[in-house]
This record gives C-alpha cells, structure tokens and sequence, in this order.
C-alpha cells in the first residue's frame, strides 16, 4: 500500500468522534433556545402536549414524539429536549423520565452541592 494512502487512512482513525453536548439542567424561569432537561410538576395533559411548572416558571412540552403512557396531572418529571420560544409549543420533548418516586427537595439540594463543589475546583 502507497505511504500517502496509509498516512490518510492513518490520519483518519485518529480523529475524534464526534461528541454531543449534554442536555444542561436549567429553571423553566431560565429557558432560551438550546438543549436542555427540566424537572418539574406535570400541571395538565393533553393530547401531544403538556404544561410543567418547576416553581420558577410553567412551559409548555410538545410530546407527540415520546411515550406519556401513564404521566399523569400531579407527576414529577424530568423532560430533556429542545426549547425554542418561537416555535408553539416551545418545547419539543425527546424523552421523558417519571421521577414521582424522588425526594425533589433533596435532589434539588444535591444538585446545588455538586454545583458548588464543580466552582470550588475550578
């Protein structure tokens, strides 16, 4: 095999693949266009659509893509999806995560302590 083609191939096993950035958790209060997961209180269920309020702030989720079965008014979730206020509903859910069996207080303080740890060891 010519060195130039072996160089290329070579080359091109050592890149990276490609990596995706993670959704970032973030108050509804706190949304712009982006990639994020909020959990929040399911405040009503519609066909293909839902609102969740997280005390800062209500959205409302297009679901039509994902799995509700069994999300009902009162849940706790976590939504991970894309936020485009221009867009109606603003939120498109790409999945779903019923966490009514969390202590939502204690997660929210586990949260702020990993926050607070991750700036402390910058």
């Amino acid at each position: 095999m010519d060195k130039n083609i072996q160089n290329q191939l070579g080359n091109e096993r050592k890149e990276k693949p490609l990596r995706r950035r993670p959704f970032l958790e973030i108050n509804i209060s706190e949304l712009k266009l982006g990639k994020y997961k909020i959990l929040g209180t399911v405040v009503s269920v519609l066909e293909g659509n839902m609102e969740v309020n997280d005390g800062t702030g209500q959205v409302s989720v297009a679901t039509q893509d994902v799995q509700v079965k069994g999300i009902v008014e009162g849940f706790q979730i976590r939504v991970f999806g894309f936020f485009d206020e221009n867009q109606s509903p603003p939120m498109k859910a790409l999945l779903l995560q019923n966490l009514s069996g969390v202590e939502v207080e204690l997660y929210h303080r586990v949260q702020e302590l990993e926050r607070n740890l991750k700036l402390k060891n910058e």
